[in-house]
Order: structure tokens, then sequence, then C-alpha cells
């Protein structure tokens, strides 16, 4: 498991259950509410977590000088957005009250859910392309590759026989992944997909010549299979992150705007 522990998950349901028997306390004797000492401790200690969070995407662009495993910091980062999620609705008294207080709730939930999501995300992925990332210069090193293995795969078809030019069209429709999240082309690929496996590929009527051609054409479409999986994986880890990093920035914007007013007020 990449991101999920067994000691951090122990960790983790320990400091909650020490959380909420406190809240089950502080319930019991008084009326939990952002203000009074006990909640603005709690909001303190939220906003810190808070900040600390963020500071994630700070350590995962440190490749000179890393502080720190960034294993350690992917795991932390979901053990204290857990607690950080129970801690801020205990500041709150799991109420709601006031827009600002609304909307800053719904971004904050919005925020868990996003961030539940990715971790989910980097289970499911392989664990290099998870640690990879939304990387950049990755991700145009891949495109070149499959552009060039294109090209070859296309080199191959030309002057061969219209049979081996539709078995080869066929065996790749079926290898290669959708160029985006688009549903359309999810829909298209998954059509494509499903026809190639179910017409099988008949190479008896090829000639000895196209046939070894063929399987080397087979050799460099698995290869190309392989390197667009990774290609499709990175456009799925940055869609996730086109919404998890709006959310996270709305969320400091309104939790600034509710110490000010909280402050000031």
């Amino acid at each position: 498991m990449y991101i999920v522990n067994r000691r951090w998950l122990y960790v983790t349901i320990l400091f909650c259950a020490a959380l909420i028997g406190f809240y089950a306390y502080y319930a019991a004797v008084s009326v939990p509410r952002g203000g009074g000492f006990i909640g603005y401790t709690l909001g303190i200690i939220g906003t810190l977590l808070v900040i600390i969070l963020m500071l994630l995407p700070i350590r995962k662009r440190q490749y000179q000088r890393p502080v720190g495993s960034l294993d350690v910091w992917m795991r932390s980062h979901v053990s204290l957005g857990i607690l950080t999620g129970l801690i801020v609705g205990m500041h709150a008294g799991f109420q709601m009250i006031g827009t600002i207080s609304i909307v800053l709730s719904v971004v904050f939930i919005l925020t868990m859910i996003s961030g539940f999501a990715g971790t989910i995300l980097y289970e499911v992925l392989p664990y290099s392309i998870a640690r990879m990332g939304n990387n950049t210069f990755r991700e145009e090193s891949l495109l070149q590759s499959l552009a060039e293995m294109r090209q070859e795969i296309f080199d191959i078809q030309n002057e061969a026989s219209s049979s081996f030019a539709a078995a080869v069209q066929m065996t790749f429709s079926g290898r290669t992944y959708p160029v985006s999240l688009n549903p359309f082309h999810i829909i298209g690929w998954w059509i494509r997909r499903r026809r190639a496996l179910n017409l099988a590929v008949d190479t008896d009527q090829l000639d000895a010549v196209e046939q070894a051609s063929f399987l080397a054409a087979d050799v460099l479409m698995t290869r190309y299979q392989q390197l667009d999986r990774q290609m499709f994986c990175q456009r799925i880890i940055r869609q996730w992150l086109w919404s998890h990093i709006p959310l996270s920035a709305a969320l400091m914007t309104l939790l600034l705007v509710h110490i000010v007013t909280e402050l000031y007020y």
C-alpha cells in the first residue's frame, strides 16, 4: 500500500477516539460553541493543522533539499486531514451558523471529500506513477515517446497488404487509452476496446513475412499500451488536482475571512 499504512491507521483511530471522548465530556459539562476558551483553542489548533496540510505541495516540489520522506508527508497529510475535520467540527459544535460559516463548512467538506478521493486514487494507481504525480517533464517525455511509437506502428503498415494493416489497426485500437477524461472519449474508448476484445485478430491469412512483422508490431503495441496507460493515469491525477487545489485555496481564503470577521466583530 502506498498511503494507507496499518500503523498510521491505528494511530489515527486512536487520536480520533481520544478527541471523541474529549468532545463527549466537553458537551456534557458545557454547550459546545466556537467561542470560549475551548472553542477558540480548538479553532486555533484546527487553523494550524490546515496550514500544515497546505505545506505538502511545497514539499513535493523540493528536489534539491527535501525535508523528510515524501511517503511520510503523504501519510501524515491524510491522517492530519482526518483529525483536522474532526477538530474543526468540534470547534463549531458541529453546527453551521451564519453565511460565512456555512460556506466555509461546505468548502471544507468538499475539500475533505476531494482529499479522500485522492487517497483512493493514489492507492489504486501504480506506486511509481503515483509518486510521479503531475510531473510536466515526465508528461512531455511520455508524449514524445508515444508519438515516436505511433509513427513506427504507422510505418510498419506502409506498403503492406490490407489484411495486415487491418490486423494491426484492430489490435492497436484495443490497446490505446482515452486522450482525455471527456465522457465521450471514455465511452468511445470502451466501445473500441470491447470490439477489439470480441473480434479475434486472424493472422493465418498473412504470409510468413507479414506474420513475423505482425509479431514485431505486437511487441511495439504492447509497449505503447504500457506507456499510454501511464499517460492516462497522469491525466487522472491532473484532473483530480484541478479540483483539490482550487478547493484548498478557497478554503484558506474563507478561513482567513472567518478569522478576521470573528476578531473584528
